[in-house]
């Protein structure tokens, strides 16, 4: 997979799917969790590398 596919996010929205933000750093197989103000948390997974990662990031 290649680095600009792992940045890349997707909402899925009542009308279908649109464009996320990008992501950085990058998330391969990390956990999302929406939290309950609305706000979308993600976190660990892999790098850019393939290695494990403790990086999170959080979006509105």
């Amino acid at each position: 997979m290649s680095e600009f596919l792992r940045r890349r996010s997707s909402i899925r929205r009542p009308e279908g799917w649109t464009t996320g933000p990008t992501l950085d750093p990058a998330f391969f197989s990390a956990t999302v969790t929406m939290l309950g103000n609305g706000k979308v948390l993600v976190f660990g997974g892999e790098d850019a590398g393939g290695l494990p990662q403790s990086a999170a990031a959080l979006f509105e």
